[in-house]
């Protein structure tokens, strides 16, 4: 039975058919851009569509958890176990809840002939690396230093709203602006994230040269590409050891850990919203400008880029240093159809 029996939508590509697994350099799913594009809204049918999968999750979530093996994998330098608590399927299906009317659109999306309304997960790993970790705590532990004093002085980054974050285990802290977010990757870059994280020098796009994610699963899933069938690679006999059944044409996306600290906000890339000091420290866009009033001077932590102008539907979050975002779930999910 694959993994993601039990839930009864339809999905995008229902029979899986293989794909060339040909290996490509570390691009962490780099956007260029989420370009501004006038769309029709039809918010209404695809909540209604999106309420009816979420319906069916709680008994799909016990079959996910029944059949997932036990104990961690070795992946390179990653521990990846398969999610068996019910309650944490429950949660991660609830942050993969987006509007159904954005999905799909955008030049950066995987070009699909059939149009989905949800995403419904497959099955999810844990993810332990324990240099990682350690690169983490320490960031987290010089923002920290970076704001001592100035918690009042910076506004706090504005995201969408993440009920689901105890329910995975997590206490984040406001002080630095910790945040989970997502994302979104190509089959083939995947092993090598997991391996190593994420790594801005093989990322660049619009916003400069950084790690993308998005505080919307909807935005990742733009820059994810299908996993249609098991294959003998690292990956898959890490995630599906053994007998493990590949749930078929599934797609992967990351929920990462990232203490954004004093963001830059920007409407265009070229600028700040308050219009005080720099957005950039250099032309090509690797560094951000410095946080103003501090000194010594300290580059803001991260860049925020709202919609309105460069982006119309999802805001992009940029990290330039990748030692402050850690992976620690890996989602498995496909592409729903609207219920009939």
């Amino acid at each position: 039975m694959r993994s993601g029996g039990g839930v009864h939508a339809d999905f995008v590509g229902s029979e899986p058919t293989e794909t060339n697994d040909s290996n490509e350099s570390n691009a962490a799913g780099a956007p260029a851009s989420n370009a501004v594009e006038s769309t029709e809204s039809n918010a209404d049918e695809g909540v209604a569509a999106s309420d009816a999968i979420d319906v069916m999750l709680s008994a799909g979530a016990q079959e996910l958890a029944a059949e997932a093996p036990t104990g961690p994998v070795a992946l390179g330098n990653a521990r990846l176990a398969r999610v068996a608590n019910a309650a944490v399927l429950d949660a991660l299906q609830a942050s993969l809840e987006t509007r159904p009317d954005w999905l799909g659109l955008g030049r950066d999306v995987e070009a699909t002939s059939t149009t989905y309304s949800g995403l419904q997960l497959c099955a999810a790993w844990t993810i332990n690396h324990k240099m990682e970790q350690t690169r983490y705590d320490l960031a987290k532990q010089e923002l920290r230093e970076h704001l001592e004093g100035t918690a009042d002085s910076f506004p706090p980054v504005e995201l969408r709203p993440t009920p689901w974050t105890e329910a995975l285990g997590f206490s984040l802290d406001p002080g630095i602006s910790e945040a989970l977010l997502f994302h979104g990757t190509k089959i083939n870059a995947l092993p090598a994230i997991l391996n190593s994280g994420l790594n801005e020098r093989f990322s660049s796009g619009l916003f400069g040269h950084g790690s993308y994610l998005a505080d919307d699963a909807g935005k990742a899933d733009q820059y994810c590409t299908m996993d249609a069938i098991k294959q003998e690679t690292k990956l898959h006999e890490a995630l599906y050891p053994g007998d493990t059944q590949h749930p078929g044409n599934v797609y992967y996306m990351l929920v990462c850990r990232a203490a954004l600290g004093h963001a830059a906000v920007t409407l265009d890339g070229q600028r700040k919203r308050d219009g005080d000091g720099e957005l950039w420290a250099t032309a090509d866009r690797r560094e951000l400008g410095d946080i103003p009033g501090v000194d010594p001077p300290v580059a803001h932590h991260s860049l925020v880029v709202e919609t309105g102008k460069a982006v119309k539907r999802y805001r992009e979050i940029v990290v330039f240093h990748s030692d402050r975002l850690v992976s620690d779930y890996l989602i498995a999910y496909r592409r729903a159809l609207a219920p009939k």
